[in-house]
Formats: C-alpha cells, sequence, structure tokens
C-alpha cells in the first residue's frame, strides 16, 4: 500500500471512479478502502472541487448508522448552532473537534493496550 492519495472523482449520478483502479466502485468499497488504511481524496469530476468531507459524512450517514448513535435532541442542538452568530459556531466546531479527538485517543489507547501482556510480576521459566 502506498502512502500517496487515493483519488476518488464524484459524478452527479453519485457514482464513485477510483482512479486508482480505473473502475466504478460503491459507498460500500469506499468503506473498504479507508479500512484497507488508504487516505482518499474525492473530487467533483466536473468542477474539480474537493468533496471528501460531505462524500464521507454521506458514507457514515448511509453506511455505518451514524444517526442511531446521535439523539434527537443532539441533532437539533447541532442545527440550532449553525443559525447562532460566528462566535457560537466557531465554539461548537471547537468543542465537537476536540471531543470528537478525545474519545478517538482513548478508543486508540484502549486498542493499543487491548493485547499486551499484562506485567503480573510473574518471571517466566
Amino acid at each position: 500500500m502506498s502512502n500517496d492519495i487515493r483519488l476518488i472523482k464524484k459524478y452527479n449520478s453519485r457514482r464513485l471512479y477510483d482512479t486508482m483502479s480505473s473502475t466504478y466502485i460503491s459507498f460500500a468499497d469506499l468503506g473498504k478502502i479507508i479500512s484497507a488504511g488508504y487516505d482518499v481524496k474525492v473530487i467533483d469530476a466536473k468542477t474539480k472541487v474537493d468533496v471528501t468531507q460531505f462524500t464521507l459524512a454521506s458514507y457514515l450517514i448511509e453506511n455505518m448508522r451514524v444517526l442511531d448513535f446521535c439523539s434527537q435532541d443532539f441533532l437539533k442542538f447541532i442545527i440550532k448552532a449553525q443559525g447562532g452568530v460566528a462566535e457560537q459556531k466557531v465554539l461548537f466546531s471547537h468543542l465537537f473537534s476536540e471531543s470528537f479527538n478525545l474519545g478517538l485517543g482513548l478508543i486508540r489507547h484502549a486498542e493499543d493496550n487491548a493485547f499486551q501482556p499484562k506485567d503480573d510480576g510473574i518471571e517466566s521459566i
């Protein structure tokens, strides 16, 4: 696997084209590519605008049932925050990002330590 960014072109029909494999791919395929460790960049095929964030959010909503983890109150809070003044939007964005990064760090820490042998003070023979 290369450290290069894998370029995906998104067409108006919501079709995705993987330029590395020269094939059309599904959202499920996109998930597999990312799970395999590739970095991706998704561009609109016509305008060349970067639509990676939008595409990944669409993937999460459609395939990961991410909304199952969000209460209606939380979703309403996000919508209301978008209607607020600029300072509120920045604060919300920062808070959400920091909370997410903290949670991700805890998950990675747990994964890193899940398979570590415990030092129980008993020496092996």
